[in-house]
Parts: C-alpha cells; structure tokens; sequence
C-alpha cells in the first residue's frame, strides 16, 4: 500500500497451480463451506455456483506432491493446493502435461519498523523501495510464474484492486535521487544522515538460508543494492522465522523484515494492518503506521467480506 507513501508495498503475488478437481483417492481434508461464508449476499442474492464441501488430499512434502501430480488420480492427484515452484513446471512440461494457472491471494514484503531512524523519514522508505529488484526476483527465482505488485490488495482480489498505485520500479539512480533532495549526503562513497551523522545499522531479517534458501536469496540481493549505492548499513540479519516475527510483531524490535501473507477473498487485511487503532504490541501493525487520513479511507476495508459494494482501496 503506498497511500501516502507509508509503507513500501514490496511484494511478489504466486501463482496457483490448478486443475480439474475430480474424485482423487486418499486421506482427504474436508471443510464444510456455509453461504455465509462464501458469499457476501444473502443466500437468495446468490451470484454464480455454490460450493457446499471442499475436498482434498493431504500430501506433506512438495516431491510426494509432485510425484501425485505426474500420477494423477485415482493414485495420484490433479489439483496442486499451493504454491508451485519453477522446476515442478519444468518437471510437468516435460511429461507433457497441460498446466493452467490462476492469481492467487499472497504476496511477500519488506516490512519497515517507521518508529526508528531513518526509516521513520518517508523520503528514506522511498528510497529503499526503489531498490529492490523485482523484475530480477521474479525472473531469476522464479522464472516468471509470479507477478510484481504494488500494493497489498493483489488483483485476484478482484475490484479492490487498484492497478494505479505507483510501482515504484527498480532504480538505483532514483533512490539516489530521492535520498539527495531529502538531504542525505554521500561522502566518500557512503550515505550520511542531513546532519552528516552515520546512518544507523539497519538489520534485514530474513529466514535461514538452509531452511527458505528463496527468501534469504530475495534479501541478500535487496542487502546487495543497498551496499552498492552506498548504504551498506543495511544488513542481513538471518534467523529462525518464529524468533524474528516474534521480535517483529510482539516486541517491535526490528527494522527491516521480510515475510510473505496468505489473504482471503476481501482486503479486511488493509485495516488491521494499517490502521491506527492496531498500532500496539501482539498487533499486526508493527510497522507503526499512524496516519488519522489513512484511518479514515482504511476503514470500509474491515467491512469488505460482509459489503457488495467494491471499490479500489
């Protein structure tokens, strides 16, 4: 979400692999889906087919899932519940499988603790996103089954999208830019504070390499660009996931993280992060966005689920 440029919305949608759903053998996860659940409209108002129960197969690891898939049912699978990785479509193409795929509700980001200097300038985040290589990402890591996006509410939210919020491209001249007219100063190589004071540590932390080898592969080349304009205060801090969100969202004791979200249907996500009155510790707002105009426009988000109406948040 970049309304008023508060939070860099650096992030990367997945794709979901789908197909056919037919009557798959196993052990199957069944979820009973309610009218209320689904659909926003009273059951009468009902637009398009009603799902009654969701079934699937639980397979654990992503190569028995792989393996499921190149079976097919009623041994295998057809349907792949998550994201898909570049090297099983390259697995499925060479068994000449016809794959199709659709938008689903996930991105990824950098998260800026704003309470802390410099992050707390708009004019430094600003400068940061436009470092983070997103076109490289997608098509080095991922070989372009994910798209970049600009803002949390991605497009298979449907009309809640809004496709005019500034992509902020990769740029290390405009980042460069960006920090001169806020007026840092780059002496001898390295960026400086307005009062010519060193720019504080600002510690990226990132999963462990051996555990999620994509996500610290994504903030080392963000740790990259920053060195090679000069801020080489920005440093990766990699850890265990469950000790930096803990650190992050519970104590508030960061700066940069990154971490990736699975959304529903509605952008109800918009509010609870964003919004003021989540602004405490064991919140979601651990970014330390405080905005009274944003709190305004955020709030028919909280309502999304229950509303018909849509507009572009």
């Amino acid at each position: 979400m970049q309304r008023k440029r508060a939070f860099a919305g650096i992030v990367a949608t997945g794709l979901l692999l789908l197909a056919a759903i037919a009557q798959l053998q196993g052990v199957w996860l069944v979820q009973p889906l309610s009218s209320a659940t689904v659909f926003a409209q009273p059951a009468s108002d009902q637009r398009g087919p009603r799902i009654d129960t969701v079934r699937w197969k639980v397979t654990r690891s992503p190569a028995a899932q792989l393996l499921e898939m190149t079976l097919g049912p009623p041994d295998g699978s057809d349907m792949w519940m998550g994201m898909i990785s570049p090297t099983d479509v390259e697995a499925m193409n060479e068994l000449h499988y016809s794959l199709s795929a659709r938008s689903m509700s996930h991105f990824c980001e950098f998260g800026f603790n704003m309470r802390n200097p410099p992050l707390d300038d708009v004019n430094f985040r600003h400068a940061l996103a436009h470092l983070v290589p997103k076109e490289k990402i997608i098509g080095t890591l991922f070989k372009y089954i994910c798209i970049p996006i600009s803002t949390p509410v991605p497009p298979a939210q449907g009309l809640w999208s809004n496709p005019y919020v500034d992509p902020q491209p990769y740029s290390r001249t405009e980042a460069e830019a960006i920090l001169t007219a806020a007026g840092y100063h780059k002496v001898s190589g390295e960026w400086k504070m307005p009062d010519y004071s060193d720019i504080p540590n600002l510690r990226v932390y990132i999963p462990l390499e051996i555990v999620a080898p994509t996500s610290y592969t994504i903030g080392r080349m963000f740790a990259e660009e920053c060195t090679a304009i000069g801020l080489s205060s920005v440093q990766l801090e990699p850890m265990d996931f469950s000790t930096y969100t803990t650190l992050a969202f519970d104590e508030w004791d960061f700066d940069i993280f990154w971490v990736c979200w699975r959304l529903t249907r509605f952008p109800t996500l918009l509010y609870y992060f964003f919004h003021s009155s989540q602004n405490f510790k064991g919140s979601n707002n651990c970014y330390g966005i405080n905005y009274p105009d944003l709190d305004a426009r955020l709030k028919p988000s909280s309502t999304a689920s229950t509303t018909p109406r849509r507009w572009p948040l």
